[in-house]
C-alpha cells in the first residue's frame, strides 16, 4: 500500500501493535481511529488484551471532538471495555470516564440469504460511535 500510494505525501504508512503503539505514533495525533473488527480478534486473547487496545486508542486520539468508530460483529463489545454497568443494553450505549458512545448502529447485510445457520442473520455487525472524554 505504501508504494501504490507514495504520491500522497500527506499518508503515512506504520506497522504497529495496536496494543502499544507508543514508539510509532505520539499522544494525541488523530482526530478519528476506525477499527474494522480489530477489537474482535484480539478479543481472543482476552479482556486484559482488548483494554491494553482501547487504552491505545484513547492515547492516541486528540483531546478534543475525536472519535474511535469500532466495527464489530460482538453485540457485547461495548461492555469488554465500558464495563457492564455502564452499557444501557437495549440502546447499546454507555459512557465511563474515557468515553461515551451515544449510538450503536446495527449494519444488516442488505439481500435477504437468511440460510437458517446458527450466524443468521448473515453480516449482522454493530458500529459503535465512541467521543474520547
Amino acid at each position: 500500500m505504501q508504494n501504490k500510494h507514495q504520491d500522497k505525501e500527506l499518508m503515512k504508512w506504520v506497522v504497529a501493535d495496536c496494543r502499544n503503539m507508543e514508539e510509532q505514533i505520539e499522544n494525541e495525533t488523530f482526530d478519528v481511529v476506525l477499527d474494522k473488527a480489530t477489537l474482535d480478534a484480539i478479543s481472543c486473547g482476552g479482556i486484559t488484551e482488548c483494554l491494553k487496545t482501547t487504552n491505545e486508542v484513547h492515547r492516541i486520539l486528540k483531546p478534543n471532538n475525536s472519535r474511535y468508530l469500532l466495527l464489530s460483529y460482538s453485540r457485547f463489545r461495548l461492555e469488554d471495555f465500558l464495563g457492564e454497568d455502564n452499557v444501557d443494553l437495549d440502546t447499546r450505549t454507555g459512557k465511563d470516564e474515557k468515553w461515551s458512545c451515544d449510538k450503536c448502529v446495527d449494519l444488516l447485510n442488505p439481500v435477504d440469504d437468511d440460510n437458517g445457520s446458527v450466524s443468521s442473520p448473515s453480516n449482522l455487525h454493530y458500529l459503535y460511535v465512541l467521543d474520547k472524554i
